[in-house]
Parts: structure tokens; sequence; C-alpha cells
């Protein structure tokens, strides 16, 4: 039976290959170049791709002080929309500008300062009681 199972994965082209995070073995799907599975180990809830990803993002972020800084204030405006002191169309605006910006200051075009100076200033800050 496995002789037969074998050959017939030959005679469909079907690869395998190791999983990168769990280390196990799985089909390849579709017709794109994957390094990891999409089981769900034991423990988890979410398929190996979905953690790899979240790794890859965590540690590319960690690693950039643009992306930092952008996170940081994409989480106060965003915050502020969900409460309507930003209204979400200018929120949309103002995160178009902000990607590009921290894109460029990923690539070295735009000195860091400026671009914490630009988050800073796009939105006015909440007053603080005094």
């Amino acid at each position: 039976m496995l002789n037969l199972e074998f050959t017939k994965l030959l005679e469909h082209n079907i690869v395998f290959k190791k999983c990168g995070r769990c280390g196990r073995y799985f089909i390849m799907k579709g017709n794109y170049n994957t390094e990891f599975c999409d089981r769900i180990q034991d423990g988890e809830t979410q398929t190996c791709q979905t953690l790899a990803a979240q790794e890859h993002y965590k540690t590319k972020v960690s690693t950039n002080a643009a992306w930092n800084a952008y996170n940081k204030y994409y989480k106060r405006y965003f915050a502020r929309t969900k409460v309507s002191t930003i209204k979400q169309l200018i929120f949309k605006k103002w995160n178009y500008e902000a990607v590009t910006k921290r894109d460029d200051c990923s690539d070295g075009k735009l000195p860091l300062d400026e671009f914490i100076a630009w988050m800073e200033g796009a939105f006015p800050n909440r007053k603080k009681k005094s």
C-alpha cells in the first residue's frame, strides 16, 4: 500500500517540504512556494504560517526605529478614531502619508527625528486636566 501511495504521489508531482517552524513535513498546495505548514500545533490557536508571519513582523519592527515610531502613533491615533475624536477619512489619509514617510525613513531618505516630529504634529494632543 505504501509503495502504491508513493508512486501516485510521484505521478502527480506532489512536493513535500519540511516546515521551517515546527519541523514536520507537509504537502505543498497550490503554485506558490511556502516555508511553513498550515497545521495548528498542540497548545496553539493559529497555524505555523500565521505564527511565523507574526514572528517575522515582530523582529522587523523591533530592529527598525521608524517602524517602532509608526506603530506607536498608529495605535494612538487609531484609538482616537474609535472614540470619534478623529474622523475615519482623515485617519486614512494620514495613514497613507505616514506609511510613505515611514518607508522613506527606513530607506534613509528622511531623518528619524523629522519623521517623529511630523507624526507628533499630525493631530493635536488632547488637553490634560489641571
